[in-house]
C-alpha cells in the first residue's frame, strides 16, 4: 500500500501533463460537453510520471498534487459547463504549476530561498535588488527588441537628434531629413499641436528624457539610449528595496516582497527598456519616497546634501512630461510638511535650503521655457485648445487604469493590492504611506481626466501608472510585515501569478501580448484559453463604452466589483474563518480559492457582460491543421471516447468574436487553412444583396466572388486544392453595415486519416 499511495501524487500530475499537452475543442459553439481531441503521444505521460516521481513532496502527501487534476478535467467523457474548458490551452498548465509551488512549500525549497535572501546584509541586497531588475530588464529587452522603438520612441529621439545636430529643439528639419531612418523604418511626422511663438514646430513631448539619453545615443545609438533608461531602472530598483527595508522597519523579508511586486510586473519592466520618460520618472519618484521614509524614521536624518540630490530628482520630474509636475509637487509637499514638523531640529535650516533651492529654480526655469516657446507660462501651451479632459472621465477612467483586462495595472499585478491594506497600519511610518497612497491617488486621477489618456491605441498596460509605481513600496513592505499567515499567502499567491503574466506578456512570441489597442479583448486573455472567450469573462472598459454617454461606463464597474466580490468572499470563506490550521492546510485553502475564484468569476462574467462563453474557432482550426497532418482525432461525449475518421459534418467552426473595433471587420479572417473542400454557411441579420469577395493567400489576393441573395441563411463550397497562409471574406459596400455569423464546416480535410 505505501507504495501504491506513493505513486498517486506522479500518476495524478503525469496525467494532468499528459493532457495539458494535447490539443482539444468543442464540437460546436453550442455546447462544451462534445469535444475533438488529440491525444498527446503515450510517452509524455511516461516521462512526467518520471520527473513528477523525483518531488518527494508529491510521493509523501498525494493531495499536493490535486489542483493539477483540473488539467484533466476537458478530457472527462462526461457533461462539462464552459467554466471547466478554462483549464485548456497554456491555462491546462497553471494548475499543474499551483501543484509544483504546492510542492516546493511543503519541502521547503520556498523557506530555504527566503531565508537566504533575507540573511545578506542591507546594502548588498539592494545591489542585488539592483542586479536583479537588470538582468530581468536585459531579459525584456531581448524579448520585445524585434517591436522596438516603437509608439513614441521615435519622437523623443528626433529631439535627442535635434539637439545634438541643431543644437535647438525645432524638429521640423530632422523629420524632413528622415535622420531617424538609421533606428525606425517608418515615416513618422513631427509629433506637435501648437507651434512654437516665432512659428517653428518644437515636440509636444517634454525633452527631459531625450536630454537624459543624448549622451550615450551620440555614442551607441538606439542601443546606447536604451542603455541609459535600463541603467537607471536598476538604480530606481536598488532605491524601492532600501525604502521598502525602511518602511518596515527594516524588515528584509517585506523589503524582497516590495521591491518584486514593483519591480518584476510588465508596467515596470516594458517602461525600463523604452524611451519614454516613465522609466527614469519612476527612479526620480523612488528617491522622492525614499527621502519621505527616511525623514518619518526616528533619529538617523538624511543629511543636507543629501536632502538637496533628492530634491534636484524632483525637480527634474517636470521635465520629463508635464504630468509629472504633480508627482513633484505632491512628493514636495509631503516632504516640506514633515520637515516643517521637525523644525525644532538644529539643522532645520540647513535642510530646508537643500530641499527647496533646486526645485525652485527649476520650476523658474520651466515656466520660463514655455513663455519662451510658445508666449505664455502655461505648461498647457504645446496642446493647444485640445479640450478633450473632464473631471467626469475620472471614475470610470481610475477604474479603467487598474481593472481593465487590456490596460489595467491590477489587472497585470493583482499583487499590488496588497498595498491598499497598509492604509489602515498603525506605527511609525502611518503618516509616510498615507502621503505617499494619497500622492498616487491625486496623480492617478488627473491622469484620468483626459479622455483614454491611459490607454493608448495600442499601448502597454497601465503606463501612464508606472511613475508612480515606488511610491507603493512602503505601504507594500508594511502590508507584508503587519500580515497574518493567511494574507502571506494570498500575497505571495498574487505575486506568483503576477510573475506568471509577466512572463506570459513579456515572453510569448517576443512580446506579442504586451501591446493591446482598445478593442476589448486582452491578447494575453485570448492566448491563454483557445477555447473559451476569456476576454468576455474578465472586466473591460470597452465592451459596452459609449464616448457620447459616460453612463456606459457603469457595465464595466459593475463587473469590476462583482469580480472582486467573488474573490473576497471566497477568501473569507476558505481563509479567513479557517481560524487555527497547519502551514499545509493554509496553502491548499490559498491554491482552492485561486482556481475556484477564477472559475466562478469566469461563470459570472459571461452573465454580465453578455457575451458567449465559449469562443473556440481558434482552438477548431487547430484541430483541422492536426488532422491535415494526419493525427488521430477523437471525440469526446458523456460516456464515449471514440476515434474520429472524417470530419465531415462534424465540426461547426463560427466567426471568431471581434472586438470592438472602428471599421467593421471583415466577416471571416482565418490564417494557415489547410487545404480540402469546406461548407461555408453565411446567416446575415438583414437579408440583404451584395457581393462577398473570398480572398486568399498573404499578401491577400482575390479567390472568387459570391453574391448573396435577400435570404437570411446561404451557403456556398470552398474548394483549396493547396493550404493557404490567410482566408477572408469581406463584404462589399452594400453589406458592409450587414452584421453576419459565418460557420465553416470542414468536409474533405487533405492528409486526414
Amino acid at each position: 500500500m505505501p507504495l501504491v499511495r506513493h505513486a498517486v501524487g506522479p500518476l495524478l500530475v503525469g496525467a494532468a501533463a499528459w493532457c495539458a499537452a494535447g490539443r482539444i475543442t468543442v464540437i460546436s459553439a453550442d455546447a462544451a460537453s462534445e469535444r475533438l481531441a488529440v491525444f498527446a503521444p503515450w510517452w509524455v505521460f511516461a516521462v512526467a510520471v518520471a520527473v513528477a516521481s523525483a518531488v518527494p513532496a508529491w510521493r509523501r502527501r498525494p493531495v499536493l498534487a490535486a489542483p493539477a487534476l483540473l488539467s484533466t478535467l476537458p478530457w472527462w467523457p462526461a457533461p462539462l459547463g464552459a467554466a471547466l474548458l478554462v483549464w485548456t490551452g497554456p491555462a491546462a498548465w497553471v494548475p499543474i504549476g499551483i501543484a509544483l509551488a504546492l510542492a516546493a512549500a511543503e519541502d521547503g525549497a520556498a523557506a530555504r530561498a527566503s531565508r537566504a535572501l533575507t540573511a545578506i546584509p542591507p546594502r548588498r541586497a539592494a545591489v542585488l535588488a539592483a542586479a536583479m531588475t537588470l538582468v530581468a530588464s536585459a531579459a525584456t529587452a531581448w524579448s520585445l527588441a524585434p517591436r522596438l522603438p516603437g509608439g513614441d520612441e521615435p519622437h523623443y529621439l528626433v529631439i535627442t537628434q535635434s539637439l545634438l545636430a541643431d543644437g535647438d529643439l525645432q524638429i521640423e528639419n530632422n523629420h524632413r531629413q528622415r535622420d531617424y531612418a538609421a533606428y525606425f523604418g517608418g515615416t513618422i511626422a513631427p509629433d506637435y499641436i501648437e507651434r512654437g511663438k516665432n512659428l517653428e514646430i518644437y515636440s509636444i513631448h517634454a525633452p527631459g528624457v531625450s536630454a537624459l539619453v543624448l549622451p550615450a545615443f551620440a555614442v551607441a545609438g538606439y542601443r546606447g539610449a536604451q542603455a541609459t533608461v535600463v541603467l537607471l531602472a536598476a538604480a530606481g530598483a536598488a532605491l524601492v528595496w532600501l525604502l521598502a527595508w525602511r518602511a518596515s522597519g527594516r524588515d528584509s523579508g517585506a523589503a524582497w516582497f516590495a521591491w518584486a511586486a514593483v519591480a518584476l510586473v510588465p508596467t515596470a519592466l516594458i517602461q525600463n527598456v523604452t524611451i519614454f520618460p516613465d522609466g527614469p520618472g519612476a527612479v526620480a519618484a523612488a528617491a522622492g519616497a525614499w527621502l519621505i521614509v527616511r525623514l518619518h524614521e526616528a533619529g538617523d536624518r538624511p543629511s543636507p546634501a543629501t536632502i538637496a540630490v533628492v530634491s534636484a530628482a524632483l525637480a527634474a520630474l517636470p521635465w520629463l512630461h508635464t504630468r509629472f509636475a504633480l508627482l513633484a509637487g505632491g512628493l514636495g509637499v509631503a516632504i516640506m510638511a514633515t520637515l516643517l514638523r521637525q523644525r525644532a531640529d538644529r539643522d532645520f535650516p540647513r535642510r530646508l535650503v537643500a530641499f527647496a533651492a533646486v526645485p525652485t529654480l527649476s520650476a523658474l526655469a520651466w515656466f520660463a521655457f514655455f513663455q519662451i516657446v510658445y508666449g505664455t507660462p502655461d505648461p498647457r501651451a504645446p496642446y493647444g485648445q485640445d479640450k478633450s479632459s473632464s473631471i467626469w472621465y475620472v471614475p470610470g477612467g481610475l477604474m479603467g487604469l487598474l481593472f481593465d483586462q487590456q490596460f489595467g495595472l491590477i489587472t497585470h499585478a493583482p499583487v499590488l493590492l496588497a498595498a491598499s491594506t497598509a492604509v489602515f497600519a498603525r506605527g511609525s511610518m502611518r503618516t509616510a504611506v498615507r502621503w505617499l497612497v494619497g500622492v498616487v491617488a491625486v496623480y492617478l486621477m488627473v491622469v484620468c481626466v483626459y479622455w483614454m489618456w491611459w490607454a493608448g491605441v495600442p499601448a502597454p498596460p497601465a503606463r501612464f501608472a508606472a511613475a508612480a509605481l515606488p511610491l507603493l513600496a512602503a505601504p507594500l513592505a508594511i502590508a507584508w510585515r503587519h500580515a497574518g499567515e493567511g494574507a502571506r499567502a494570498i500575497w505571495l499567491t498574487l505575486l506568483a501569478v503576477s510573475a506568471v503574466l509577466t512572463t506570459a506578456v513579456l515572453g510569448v512570441d517576443r512580446g506579442v501580448l504586451a501591446w493591446n489597442p482598445r478593442d476589448a479583448e486582452a491578447r494575453w486573455l485570448e492566448w491563454l484559453s483557445p477555447v473559451v472567450n476569456l476576454p468576455r469573462a474578465w472586466p473591460s472598459f470597452f465592451w459596452a463604452l459609449d464616448p457620447n454617454r459616460l453612463a456606459t461606463e457603469w457595465p464595466f464597474v459593475a463587473h469590476v466589483a462583482v469580480w472582486l466580490s467573488v474573490f473576497v468572499v471566497f477568501g473569507w470563506m476558505l481563509i479567513a474563518r479557517s481560524g487555527a490550521v497547519t502551514p499545509q492546510s493554509r496553502r491548499l485553502r490559498v491554491a482552492l480559492w485561486l482556481v475556484v475564484g477564477v472559475t466562478v468569476a469566469a461563470t459570472v462574467g459571461w452573465r454580465v457582460s453578455g457575451g458567449s462563453s465559449l469562443d473556440p474557432a481558434r482552438s477548431q482550426w487547430a484541430m483541422v491543421r492536426a488532422a491535415s497532418a494526419g493525427a488521430a482525432i477523437r471525440a469526446i461525449r458523456p460516456g464515449s471516447i471514440r476515434q474520429v475518421t472524417n470530419l465531415s459534418g462534424l465540426l461547426a467552426i463560427p466567426t471568431e468574436e471581434p472586438g470592438r473595433t472602428d471599421a467593421p471587420p471583415p466577416w471571416l479572417d482565418v490564417a494557415d487553412v489547410p487545404a480540402g473542400d469546406y461548407a461555408v454557411e453565411i446567416e446575415v441579420a438583414r437579408p440583404s444583396r451584395g457581393e462577398v469577395a473570398v480572398r486568399a493567400g498573404s499578401p491577400l489576393a482575390p479567390l472568387r466572388q459570391w453574391s448573396l441573395q435577400p435570404l437570411t441563411r446561404q451557403s456556398f463550397t470552398l474548394s483549396l486544392p493547396a493550404p493557404i497562409e490567410r482566408l477572408q471574406l469581406a463584404p462589399d459596400p452594400a453589406l458592409a453595415g450587414v452584421a453576419a455569423t459565418v460557420i465553416v464546416r470542414p468536409i474533405v480535410i487533405a492528409g486526414s486519416r
